[in-house]
């Protein structure tokens, strides 16, 4: 958890950016213009607005992730759903001309959030390494210095809960209405299978082939939608999505006999075979030289992990992967079935979540037992 901010510059300007990230963090003064606080909270809430139709597929996924964990629910606290309301009872204070009650809070967040104990620096780069390694120095102790000195005061609160209930939220089935004439379908099943499990790599060439064989056949093909994927996470769960898609339960019928297909094993040697040349189209693809710093830095992975992962590829076979789906999947058998939509987590952790057409909302057609959250 934390504030990242990620800068490029070229080595001869390596301490004006590192002063200019300085006077950023450390100068934002709130209180001194409201006016331009007002502005910029009505422009980010008109931005928030317009991307949920725009990234419809973006904000279901993520909220259909967030009963998998903190992880997921701080991503959609962020960045989700959660973030748009947010801002728009934020933009709403400017327009009850009570911005000034969120400027202590800004203010305190600021000073707790920006300091030098809380800071980790990743660095890549060629060059010098004595003069970056001197800049950074010189940049720790400027900063330090114009923080002061860390204070106990709790933080001021704001006059609602940003994130509700969303960390207790158990798994189930949410229609989103929004005013969009077509829909965004998810599913996401636990799987247990994260970045360094055996089978990892197996998890991702049956998402790969559950995608492309099975998935764009029934649901793009027959089912008229513009598109649906399936991906398998490090997290540990198998998520499936459609966009721009005129159905709804017809969809999510099919994922349930997607996984059924995959448990069944109807698919051949070659289909694995190709399936695995897709995925190291990505697996092998070239990385920027930040890119193989950061994933380190950020996610603990060495280069001998991904070598790992990436050497179990070779190893899979047809049967592998029908024993690996049979394995993480088969618990979730018949999920094609009309009943599989009742989703309440006690048995089985899996999450639906479609955001779509405000006309095919559960509360007019009585589909199901679905929960409807009422948004924007």
């Amino acid at each position: 958890q934390g504030v990242m901010l990620n800068v490029h510059c070229l080595e001869k300007n390596l301490d004006r950016t590192l002063d200019l990230v300085t006077s950023t963090v450390c100068g934002s003064l709130f209180g001194n213009n409201i006016h331009h606080l007002e502005a910029l909270l009505g422009t980010t809430a008109n931005s928030a607005i317009n991307s949920v139709s725009s990234d419809a597929l973006s904000y279901g996924r993520k909220w259909g992730l967030a009963p998998f964990g903190e992880e997921h629910a701080l991503q959609e606290l962020l960045s989700g759903l959660t973030q748009v309301e947010l801002t728009l009872k934020i933009a709403e204070l400017a327009t009850q001309d009570r911005l000034k009650e969120l400027v202590p809070t800004l203010q305190a967040l600021a000073k707790t959030i920006f300091r030098p104990e809380n800071m980790r620096v990743c660095v890549v780069a060629g060059g010098n390494r004595t003069y970056i390694q001197n800049s950074f120095e010189g940049f720790a102790t400027r900063f330090a210095d114009m923080v002061g000195e860390k204070t106990n005061d709790p933080l001021p609160s704001l006059p609602f809960n940003p994130a509700g209930d969303l960390f207790e939220r158990k798994f189930d089935t949410t229609y989103i209405p929004i005013d969009i004439p077509v829909h965004s379908c998810h599913l996401a099943l636990e799987t247990g299978v994260t970045y360094d499990h055996p089978d990892s790599a197996a998890m991702t060439v049956l998402s790969q082939m559950l995608s492309s064989l099975f998935l764009h056949r029934e649901i793009r093909e027959k089912g008229g939608a513009y598109g649906a994927s399936a991906g398998h996470l490090q997290s540990g769960i198998l998520q499936m999505s459609s966009y721009y898609d005129p159905n709804t339960l017809e969809t999510l019928k099919a994922y349930g006999n997607g996984v059924d297909w995959l448990c069944r094993g109807e698919f051949s040697s070659r289909d694995v075979d190709e399936a695995i040349i897709s995925v190291f189209g990505s697996v092998d693809a070239p990385k920027s030289p930040s890119s193989k710093g950061t994933s380190e830095f950020l996610h603990g992975l060495l280069p001998e992990d991904r070598q790992r992962y990436r050497d179990r590829f070779f190893e899979l076979n047809r049967d592998i992967l029908v024993e690996a789906a049979n394995k993480r999947l088969s618990k979730y058998n018949n999920l094609g079935d009309e009943a599989w939509i009742d989703f309440n987590g006690e048995s089985n952790n899996g999450s639906v979540c479609v955001i779509g057409s405000r006309e095919s909302c559960p509360d007019k057609n009585k589909l199901g037992n679905w929960t409807v959250k009422k948004t924007l």
